[in-house]
């Protein structure tokens, strides 16, 4: 294995020619791979994300039909500890591998050659959990300027991406319509809002924001209303992700065409 990274960059010794020879066999679906060699590097910047570490890796592969194939992957690397046990008693990860594993593949058969997401290779449970993707950049994918913003050019990209992704989902429940029964839950489920855990990290910060916005200039109405969401963080949390079987899309008929010409969102 080679580094091309800086001095102090040491990958883990989990990240192995073992490791990545299985992660190629399981998601190409091929046997007998030989791994090459492997070059390892940071896969995002300090800080950016609190709860895994991501690395790239270009490995180098042989197998029975060809010969020094070449190949770019992510992995996400997320440590099974105490600090990282909240993650595991709520099965935030086992939600994100079963999205990965389980309900992409069959979305992107029903949309073909649109892209909605990295391939998954693999997952590993030993030592940490690890998750195994296509790397986008290589096709020219980048993360875009955070500090710029998003503009209208990004938001209308994105929302007819989601559109899309959209429309194969309710394609896939027709088809299947059990698979409901393994997503009613998102991340923050009831067990995790009550949590003490779950509200140090997402209601404090409620607190803390609101101290910092009352000591700035023009903002200080801003921090009685997060209080205020800080005081009933726990009601006004389970109020939103509480499944609501009621249609709250209203639609506007058109008196001529008697079609369709607008919707609104209700939320009484």
């Amino acid at each position: 294995m080679s580094h091309e990274t800086c001095k102090e960059f040491i990958p883990p010794s989990y990240l192995s020619r073992k490791f990545f020879k299985r992660s190629l066999e399981k998601g190409l679906a091929i046997e007998g791979i030989e791994i090459v060699d492997f070059q390892m590097t940071p896969g995002s910047q300090p800080g950016d994300n609190y709860t895994s570490t991501i690395y790239r890796a270009r490995v180098i592969y042989n197998h029975v039909q060809s010969r020094s194939n070449k190949i770019s992957l992510v992995i996400k690397s997320i440590p099974i500890d105490e600090a990282h046990s909240v993650i595991e008693e709520f099965g935030i990860v086992d939600k994100e591998i079963n999205v990965y594993k389980e309900l992409l593949p069959k979305l992107s058969k029903i949309l073909g050659t649109t892209v909605v997401a990295p391939k998954f290779y693999d997952v590993f449970a030993e030592s940490h959990r690890n998750l195994v993707f296509q790397d986008m950049k290589p096709l020219g994918f980048i993360a875009a300027d955070r500090e710029i913003g998003l503009d209208e050019h990004h938001l209308e990209v994105a929302l007819k991406k989601i559109a899309v992704f959209h429309a194969a989902s309710i394609e896939l429940l027709r088809k299947e319509p059990t698979i409901e029964q393994h997503f009613r839950e998102g991340t923050f489920a009831e067990a995790a809002i009550v949590n003490p855990i779950f509200q140090m990290s997402f209601r404090d910060s409620m607190k803390l924001a609101a101290g910092i916005l009352s000591k700035m200039p023009g903002y200080e109405r801003f921090s009685d209303k997060l209080m205020k969401i800080y005081e009933n963080f726990v009601g006004i949390a389970l109020k939103m992700v509480k499944p609501d079987p009621q249609n709250d899309i209203k639609t506007l008929y058109s008196s001529t065409t008697k079609g369709p010409s607008s919707i609104v969102w209700e939320s009484i």
